[in-house]
């Protein structure tokens, strides 16, 4: 694929596996890697910077997410190194996250909504298609819903402010691919507010 390095987590049977590949512009170092994470130390050749990169595949399994995420929380730490922490979490946070299909409860765990909020992690938005994921229920209705995405920290903010991440088109997959841009091309447009319902 164009890549010079890169780190795998093996496939259990035919299902899972993770891949990370990176060129000759980011120097890393893995410190982790599950079935569900790959988590990285990177530093940019270029400029020197580093900075802590979590891969993220969230448990889909409604019976395992109660470990999944009790483990996320006691194994990971806020950090004062810039963090991205991005993926398929299989949660989303809110309930206009999701459309097609029974609708959320409100009681329903907040898994991701609490891992933000003790790591001191803000999501990043998007650019593109609110849904990342598309699948059909059992009685053939379409559902979509916003499961991949990047989260950031402030110190990240602070060095990469201008990051923006596209959802790009679904082809081949159910989900559709998120292309992270640290320093995207200013264009000269009319800016307009978009108010985060997580802002509240």
């Amino acid at each position: 694929m164009g890549y010079h390095m890169g780190f795998d987590v093996a496939l259990v049977g035919i299902a899972g596996g993770l891949s990370l590949c990176w060129d000759t512009s980011i120097s890393a170092e893995i410190q982790f890697s599950s079935t569900y994470v790959i988590c990285s130390m990177m530093k940019s050749i270029n400029t020197g910077r580093e900075f802590r990169a979590y891969w993220i595949y969230g448990t889909p399994y409604r019976e395992a997410k109660n470990e999944f995420w009790y483990w996320m929380e006691q194994s990971f730490a806020p950090t004062n190194h810039a963090w991205f922490c991005g993926g398929d979490f299989n949660e989303f946070l809110w309930g206009h996250e999701k459309s097609g299909g029974s609708e959320p409860s409100h009681s329903r765990p907040k898994f991701l909504h609490n891992f933000m909020s003790k790591m001191a992690l803000m999501d990043m938005g998007y650019v593109g298609p609110c849904f990342t994921w598309r699948g059909r229920a059992h009685n053939g209705d379409l559902v979509q819903e916003w499961l991949d995405r990047g989260l950031v920290n402030y110190e990240w903010q602070t060095a990469w402010p201008n990051t923006t991440i596209y959802h790009e088109t679904i082809v081949g997959s159910d989900h559709c691919p998120l292309i992270v841009n640290c320093e995207p091309r200013s264009r000269r447009s009319k800016r307009f507010l978009k108010f985060e319902a997580n802002w509240a």
